[in-house]
């Protein structure tokens, strides 16, 4: 008896070997390809299929067209390569707060070491859906009360709320969310020096992330939960003394004039010229699944007081920021995977139905740029990930005079130029 168990668990572990080296050649040759199998494999609950797809997101985020902010990196990453570190951060400046950043320190590394800005985003993106990857085994995959089918459901919507397309555009806001969540998930699971490295690279990542260090470090001892009511006469508050407040500030401190002038005033700001279509983007872009999980999360009973009063006071930052269209996009980016942790980690908050509904809402905002910039992505040349092997895929990049038929001086693609 004993012997036929353990010729079971050898033949059990020797198929599994074999089942990892077909989906290993399998995923060298034709990533795409292999997705089905990544899926299966994580729908049963293997975490080295997690990797796969982490590398997957890296791959098909190396086919994203440099314009924009991945136009300046372009651009640094050239200028980068003839200068020192003393001239490229001026620690004598007081904006070096703001340009000492891991992104902007890993792109003078990479100009030194002739890395391509595809192969930085790749290994970026990577790192961020490990990190958020790392949340769903802490919180999710390894609760036995849970069935596959739950636990399924609950990992798509993790992994649909990791902000692919704004780790793409800009890196640091999106990279920095994911720091703040592995922290988050960490600071709640009791693992305070995990917290606390997560946490601070998220502020390395950018400054905005210390309004958040504000916030955990003003909740993180206190043991009522905050009300519901506080909470919307605040927002209300907020909406109308906003601009008194922000006026009287300005002046005062040199590099929040730079910040206000970089996210509040200006044509990136209050200044803005809202569209139908901008608004339609903002909606598509994450604001609809924001706008639904804030809607749930307010109607449930509360849970954990620590993540019920950060995202209560996360909702009044939101409705600070709605005026201000940079200022909310990269909000929207932050708080949707703070909402999701929320929701995964107390899986009572919502029936099944609704789990559905935040799952189709995510699966249109990751899908959306993909349409929205349709013209950015064929010049990339996109569809090549579906039938090119690894190593041809990580080696795509884009010369920088291409890049300069397609956009201009401002980084802004030309669409009638397509």
């Amino acid at each position: 008896m004993v012997l036929h168990k353990s010729m079971c668990i050898s033949s059990y572990y020797k198929r599994e070997r074999q089942n990892f080296i077909i989906l290993l050649v399998l995923f060298f040759l034709f990533p795409f390809v292999s997705l089905p199998i990544v899926f299966r494999r994580i729908y049963e609950g293997k975490k080295y299929a997690l990797h796969f797809l982490a590398i997957f997101m890296g791959l098909l985020s190396v086919y994203y067209f440099p314009f924009g902010d991945q136009y300046r990196y372009l651009e640094k990453l050239n200028l980068y390569s003839s200068l020192s570190f003393g001239e490229v951060f001026d620690i004598e400046s007081i904006f070096i707060i703001k340009n000492l950043n891991l992104v902007n320190v890993y792109v003078f590394v990479a100009s030194k070491l002739n890395l391509t800005l595809e192969f930085i985003r790749f290994t970026l993106i990577v790192s961020c859906y490990l990190l958020v990857f790392s949340v769903y085994e802490n919180f999710v995959q390894d609760k036995y009360d849970l069935c596959l089918n739950d636990k399924w459901i609950r990992f798509l919507i993790l992994y649909l709320s990791v902000p692919f397309f704004f780790i793409c555009f800009g890196f640091r806001t999106g990279m920095g969310g994911c720091f703040l969540i592995y922290g988050i998930s960490n600071l709640i699971n009791g693992k305070r020096m995990k917290a606390f490295v997560g946490i601070l690279f998220s502020v390395l990542c950018h400054i905005l992330f210390l309004i958040y260090v504000a916030f955990i470090m003003l909740i993180i001892n206190r043991k009522n939960k905050i009300s519901r009511k506080v909470v919307f006469l605040f927002s209300f508050v907020v909406v109308f003394a906003s601009f008194w407040i922000l006026n009287s500030i300005y002046g005062k401190i040199e590099l929040l004039d730079v910040l206000m002038d970089q996210y509040i005033y200006g044509d990136w700001g209050e200044e803005y010229e809202w569209s139908f279509f901008t608004v339609k983007v903002r909606v598509f872009l994450g604001g609809a699944a924001l706008i639904y999980m804030y809607m749930i999360f307010f109607l449930s009973p509360k849970q954990n007081v620590f993540l019920w009063n950060l995202l209560c006071l996360n909702f009044c930052l939101f409705v600070f920021s709605i005026p201000f269209y940079t200022f909310i996009e990269r909000l929207v980016a932050i708080s949707l995977p703070i909402l999701i942790l929320y929701v995964i980690k107390y899986k009572k908050m919502l029936p099944k139905y609704r789990l559905n509904i935040v799952l189709f809402l995510l699966l249109v905002s990751f899908l959306s740029p993909f349409y929205i910039y349709r013209y950015q992505y064929g010049k990339a040349r996109i569809e090549e990930i579906v039938f090119c092997s690894l190593p041809v895929v990580l080696t795509n990049t884009y010369d920088i005079d291409y890049v300069n038929d397609y956009v201009d001086d401002e980084g802004l693609f030309i669409v009638n130029k397509y």
